[in-house]
């Protein structure tokens, strides 16, 4: 049997490794819990642990955010996307996000450092700035626009891998393709947003609206259809209205019809 290696050199070791290589160079080796010291056993057990949590939620949390990582996953937004996508490589970077909004609503001492500490963990990993891209989901206003947008695929049948690919697809543009609209906005820049993702030829794009904006909404939909600018360009809409409490909101996808 190898001989168990120093401490300093297990944990050395495991943190050099990819979680399945750290796993079975410890099986491999046939290091058990009998070969450690208690202290040693419980080190390694933590790296174990730290690897494990760095790959679902992109960074290593410390005791309290492991504890309201797990807590986090009965978040409705949380469990939305998992009932859509459960297979979904990066489904567990939602709860990263919501955590991030709780620092940020939270603003008690140190939470935004702590915040910026774990963007920069992200950004740092392989990938960075896509895994970036999702954490910032569940603090973004047109959330909701994107799981309802999935939700409707997958009851025109699509299948998981298609569903998977269309999240993907959509995490990569939501920052680019997605307006909200405010009250201030002026009708013609509303136009010209979607003037430009027509012209470009995406395949969606969407505005999302509270309150008054929603007439904002409605009338830029009315002017690009009295212009034929959408069926012009073979693009079409779905509109969803929700009266959310005191603050009813407007999504609207626009996307590219294919012959």
């Amino acid at each position: 049997m190898t001989p168990v290696p120093s401490e300093v050199e297990l944990i050395n070791l495991i943190l050099d490794l990819q979680l399945d290589q750290a796993l079975s160079f410890l099986v491999n080796a046939g290091i058990t819990v009998v070969a450690f010291k208690k202290g040693i056993y419980n080190k390694v057990r933590q790296a174990i642990i730290n690897k494990c949590n760095e790959k679902r939620y992109a960074f290593i949390p410390n005791k309290e955010e492991a504890d309201k990582l797990k807590e986090l996953s009965k978040d409705p937004n949380y469990t939305t996307l998992r009932r859509l996508i459960p297979g979904y490589r990066y489904l567990d970077l939602i709860r990263t996000g919501l955590l991030i909004k709780k620092y940020l609503q939270r603003n008690a001492l140190g939470d935004h450092d702590r915040v910026n500490e774990i963007k920069r963990d992200i950004n740092n990993r392989p990938n960075g700035q896509k895994l970036l891209k999702i954490v910032k989901l569940p603090d973004a206003p047109f959330f909701d626009v994107i799981t309802d947008e999935i939700f409707y695929l997958q009851k025109e049948g699509y299948n998981q891998t298609q569903l998977e690919e269309k999240f993907d697809e959509v995490v990569n543009d939501w920052e680019d393709t997605t307006k909200f609209v405010k009250t201030g906005d002026k009708l013609k820049t509303v136009i010209n947003f979607c003037v430009k993702h027509i012209n470009k030829d995406v395949k969606q794009f969407f505005l999302l609206g509270m309150k008054t904006a929603i007439d904002i909404i409605e009338k830029a939909i009315s002017e690009m259809t009295s212009k034929s600018i959408l069926k012009d360009n073979n693009y079409s809409l779905r509109k969803t209205t929700k009266p959310k409490g005191v603050q009813p909101r407007m999504e609207v996808t626009f996307y590219k019809k294919y012959e």
